[in-house]
């Protein structure tokens, strides 16, 4: 890990921070937006100065951007690149589409840098960027992640893409790690394996929890017979879990009276052609697309769904659904690396029979479902107080003290089946 030799700003002024982001945050309508924007959101509230460089790829509504702006110091927004060129660079088409954090102007010298994942790694070469300590934010081990994209898809052009992009991310990932000061951990049970092939990555690796909002936890009425899915319909891995959801979970359900299933979130541009026919000739669903606000959807449910049968990270749109008060029907990947545990903090289920008898269990014992709620809500409140870790972190980092890092906190459970 590399050395901090470059003195910033005196320890009389807040400490500023530069948070490059991999997706514009807002509206938060994914996990991964939902972590970015809360961790914004938790180091001004520490009292640091923020600066936020998010890209995108649909530029931002104007009430979108006033949003952003009106709670960080500065924004600055850059617009990704796509193309034949692209495709064939030697670095990761997630990394090489946001090669103009290369030439960006940045207004000042920064404490520390907070890399929101490899996907914003050419930050690094920039040649205006003065900054003192650098934090990568680890969201999904990229290798793994594009692997499972392979496994999910049947196109086979797709399938030689993610296989490419796996291949790159090895390698970049690996270059990148190097450069930076702190490993932050998304997953515990991922930092675990790092640590296990690297038992000497424990000086700089932490376990920081996706950032929550603890101050805003939900309680639902839980009366409707209404079933919710909400997350990244333009991934993949998503889409497959939703084909299995209606195709093989749905139909046990079907014989409820008032039961319907929504099917909610960003489509990220893509045309989800067969998942739009599947929804549309599949009875008691509902679609809605690229939601602008969620409240009502939680709000209107009495069940989260999470069917992930593929993925690495921990899949935060479980986190957001206890947060927002629902109970949370899950596969064993979809709580992968949160440390909830069977029967305490959510219902888990791998085969469409078990998942959609859970389903069913909470629809009918509203009583147990509240409990379930209230548990995994106290959970969240011990072990994901993202704010303090992280402070706790920036502050080693900025000198102020020095405990070794794996001694910051614990590490939570990474047990999920229980």
């Amino acid at each position: 890990m590399p050395t901090n030799t470059t003195e910033i700003i005196g320890q009389s002024q807040p400490l500023a921070i530069l948070l490059v982001m991999r997706d514009f945050p807002y509206p938060t309508t994914d996990g991964s937006r939902v972590d970015m924007w809360n961790r914004a959101l938790d180091l001004k509230a520490i009292g640091y100065s923020v600066d936020v460089i998010a890209t995108f790829k649909e530029h931002p509504k104007p009430a979108e951007l006033r949003v952003v702006q009106e709670k960080v110091d500065h924004l600055q927004i850059v617009r990704r690149k796509r193309g034949p060129r692209q495709m064939i660079a030697s670095i990761p088409l997630q990394v090489e589409s946001r090669k103009s954090l290369r030439s960006l102007q940045l207004r000042r010298a920064y404490d520390v840098l907070i890399l929101e994942s490899e996907h914003v790694g050419t930050i690094l070469d920039n040649p205006q960027l003065k900054v003192r300590s650098k934090i990568l934010r680890l969201q999904n081990k990229e290798s793994d992640y594009f692997r499972q994209l392979r496994l999910a898809t049947r196109s086979l052009w797709r399938k030689a893409f993610y296989l490419m992009e796996e291949k790159r991310f090895v390698r970049y990932t690996a270059k990148l790690i190097k450069l930076c000061d702190i490993l932050w951990f998304v997953s515990s049970q991922e930092l675990a394996k790092f640590r296990e092939l690297d038992p000497q990555s424990a000086k700089h690796t932490l376990f920081v929890p996706p950032s929550v909002d603890l101050s805003h936890m939900s309680q639902q009425p839980l009366i409707s017979n209404r079933v919710l899915f909400l997350g990244s319909l333009g991934l993949p891995n998503n889409e497959h879990a939703v084909t299995w959801l209606l195709e093989k979970v749905h139909p046990l359900l079907l014989g409820r009276e008032g039961y319907l299933l929504q099917i909610a979130g960003n489509t990220m541009g893509a045309p989800l052609k067969d998942l739009r026919e599947l929804i549309s000739r599949t009875k008691k669903t509902e679609f809605i697309e690229n939601p602008s606000c969620v409240d009502y959807l939680y709000s209107d449910s009495s069940v989260f769904v999470n069917p992930m049968l593929q993925g690495a990270g921990v899949k935060l749109k479980t986190i957001e659904a206890i947060r927002f008060g629902l109970p949370v029907v899950s596969t064993s990947i979809g709580v992968e690396g949160t440390g909830l545990l069977n029967e305490e903090h959510v219902l888990i289920a791998d085969t469409s029979e078990a998942f959609a008898k859970a389903v069913g269990r909470l629809l009918d014992d509203r009583k147990f479902a509240a409990r379930l709620v209230q548990r995994a809500q106290s959970y969240l409140r011990t072990s994901f107080d993202g704010q303090r870790i992280m402070r706790a972190s920036i502050e080693s980092l900025a000198g102020s003290r020095n405990p070794s890092i794996s001694e910051l906190l614990p590490t939570p459970r990474t047990g999920g089946a229980g």
